[in-house]
């Protein structure tokens, strides 16, 4: 649920005009080790975060969220 609402936030900063390195810096403080890449389509901006994250400190499993704001979007 942080990946998810972490892509949310650092979507909705660079559609309003935010450095996409901002979108990184979201991410990476909602979830230890995550990352974002950006992208633009459509009059959307799309952030990607993904992590691996360890399930009973067994078994790494690789997660990830996707989310979309309009571009220039308040």
């Amino acid at each position: 649920i942080r990946l998810e609402d972490a892509a949310a936030d650092a979507a909705r900063i660079v559609a309003r005009g935010e450095p996409e390195g901002r979108a990184s810096s979201i991410v990476a403080a909602a979830v230890d080790g995550a990352r974002a890449g950006v992208s633009r389509s459509d009059g959307l901006v799309c952030v990607t975060a993904r992590a691996v994250v360890r399930i009973a400190g067994v078994a790494s499993v690789p997660v990830s969220a996707t989310s979309c704001a309009l571009d220039g979007g308040w």
